[in-house]
């Protein structure tokens, strides 16, 4: 069974995920360019195993792992990596999007990627 995992395209060839998420895994798939799982093949798969897995954190303040793609995404219209900002002066009253795969309730994982402004 593929659990979907929330990460971020950081380059065509590294994915970032939360550190605990690859803990236990074994092999993930990393989708990208679909916003519905079911539809899977008309988006880019990259299966990796657990030796692409670059473990930053096991440290709980520092829950971050990468990885790193045998083959690169393609970068297109429907695929685009996560843009960082330099000067990040955020004020926390204004609005936020957020987006992913997360469960909606127990036991039960979204086939639609989720969306709430």
């Amino acid at each position: 069974m593929m659990v979907p995992l929330d990460v971020l395209l950081i380059h065509d060839s590294y994915i970032c995920t939360a550190y605990h998420c690859l803990k236990n895994a074994n092999k993930i798939a990393a989708v990208a360019g679909v916003n519905d799982i079911t539809k899977r093949k008309e988006g880019q798969e990259r299966t990796v195993d657990q030796s692409s897995f670059i473990k930053i954190g096991a440290d709980p303040k520092m829950d971050i792992g990468l990885i790193k793609l045998k083959v690169p995404f393609i970068i297109n219209e429907n695929v685009r990596t996560v843009r960082f900002f330099k000067d990040f002066n955020m004020d926390f009253e204004s609005p936020a999007d957020i987006i992913g795969w997360g469960a909606i309730k127990l036991n039960t994982l979204p086939d639609k990627l989720q969306f709430v402004s």
